[in-house]
């Protein structure tokens, strides 16, 4: 009698689980460009302004908000060739600068991200994609929360959830 032997593959979300938990969800190199490249906004205002006149200037590309169904319930879409960021007006201001920060960092900080998801061994290209574009949200993130500063205040209000809600 002839066994046959299945190979079961994980699926991409669980590669990419792995590959987050494998790096204790942390990674370094992207902490540090994140802070390397908010040092150069421009501090004397909100993030969200800091960040669109940095596409403006670095990219010469402008933000426009959209109506949700111009957007076909897209977020956020990227227009190379008319060099605008499109937005869905269903974006509170903190979703809109998250956005933003995505599309900044994958234009600016691709690189880095791209190193660090070639890092994770053993992923399937799919998965290998799928923890990059994660990568991605992860520096946007960071970018708006910077982990030391987050840490201190965290420390100083001595982790009281009430006080954290309010940064």
């Amino acid at each position: 009698m002839k066994m046959l032997t299945a190979v079961v593959k994980p699926f991409k979300a669980e590669e990419v689980r792995d590959a987050l938990d494998s790096a204790s969800n942390y990674f370094p190199s992207i902490e540090d460009a994140c802070d390397r490249f908010r040092a150069g906004l421009d501090k004397g205002v909100e993030l969200g302004a800091a960040l669109t006149a940095r596409l403006k200037s670095s990219h010469g590309a402008a933000v426009r908000i959209y109506d949700d169904a111009v957007m076909g319930g897209a977020l956020r879409r990227f227009d190379f060739h008319a060099r605008k960021l499109l937005l869905s007006d269903l974006l509170e201001p903190s979703g809109r600068a998250f956005h933003l920060a995505v599309t900044l960092v994958n234009l600016e900080l691709g690189d880095v991200l791209d190193q660090e998801a070639h890092r994770a061994a053993g992923l399937s290209d799919d998965a290998r994609a799928m923890l990059r574009s994660t990568l991605a949200s992860y520096a946007a993130a960071a970018l708006m929360m910077p982990y030391q500063a987050f840490f201190e205040a965290a420390e100083r209000s001595k982790y009281d959830i009430e006080d954290r809600k309010s940064v």
